[in-house]
């Protein structure tokens, strides 16, 4: 429940997270974007965004995009076990939205909680289920299951609905490969 906020709070909220946006953009990991190597400065950086969103949940603790901030704050920082925790916040506040249902999916991933990961994955895919990079993760939680039939199938529709995706193919390949027992199973995103 949404509560009334006085014009002072409001405009502390704002200038916090405009604060912490400025800094984290610089950082953090959004879709199609290379990750950024990350020195003492930047990290003590993004603490201080962090600090910023933290305060500002203080304010506005139903508002899911600083939790989700803050989870991008931590996967940008390899912080996955803290990542997993603030994009569940998000979560918890936001059900419906596919981007904060596949970011902790893929965080879930990282810390290897794959049934958790299958979870947040089909929640994404109920909101949109006819993205391919949805699937394509979805696919990648049955694998991880050793679900392998379900993990084929939920790829090859991924690759149905964008040929193209180099990703895609690529988590096709992998999935296939193991299925097949010409790899190993990956026990982890890093080993993909």
């Amino acid at each position: 429940m949404s509560r009334e906020y006085s014009e002072e709070e409001a405009n502390r909220h704002n200038a916090l997270t405009e604060k912490a946006w400025a800094i984290a953009n610089k950082y953090i990991l959004l879709l199609g974007q290379e990750p950024v190597k990350l020195g003492f400065f930047k990290r003590r950086q993004l603490n201080k965004a962090v600090r910023c969103f933290e305060e500002a949940i203080t304010i506005a603790p139903e508002n899911y995009s600083s939790y989700w901030a803050v989870g991008k704050i931590y996967q940008a920082m390899e912080k996955h076990s803290l990542s997993l925790k603030w994009f569940e916040e998000a979560w918890k506040r936001e059900r419906e939205n596919a981007d904060v249902s596949r970011e902790t999916s893929l965080a879930a991933m990282d810390c290897q909680e794959f049934p958790k990961a299958l979870f947040y994955a089909g929640e994404a895919l109920s909101a949109r289920p006819k993205d391919p990079g949805l699937l394509c993760n979805y696919a990648l939680c049955l694998m991880f299951l050793s679900r392998d039939h379900e993990a084929l199938d939920a790829v090859a529709e991924s690759i149905n609905l964008d040929s193209n995706d180099e990703i895609t193919k690529f988590v096709q390949e992998v999935i296939q490969a193991v299925v097949a027992g010409k790899r190993a199973r990956p026990l982890s995103m890093k080993e993909i």
